[in-house]
């Protein structure tokens, strides 16, 4: 009930019912994520310029509580990241 579903990159046919999706509140959400080429290029990028995501706070698996706490509390600026 009430969930999301992301279609990504569909690229094939096909038939959704839309009764079904809306007898369970069902939001349908169509992704499109470019192509191979656009893939390829984009590491290409990622690589050459060194990019590195902007983490906010690390955390160990075991305080993975403390990190869903401080999420919560909205004083993060960047990425949280719990190391598995």
């Amino acid at each position: 009930m009430a969930g999301t579903v992301a279609l990504i990159s569909v690229r094939s046919g096909g038939r959704i019912d839309p009764t079904a999706l809306m007898r369970k509140a069902i939001r349908l959400r169509g992704i499109y994520v470019g192509s191979r080429r656009m893939f390829i290029d984009m590491n290409w990028a990622v690589a050459a310029g060194q990019l590195q995501p902007a983490i906010d706070r690390t955390f160990a698996f075991k305080k993975a509580p403390a990190a869903y706490h401080a999420m919560a509390g909205s004083a993060h600026v960047d990425r949280m990241v719990i190391n598995v």
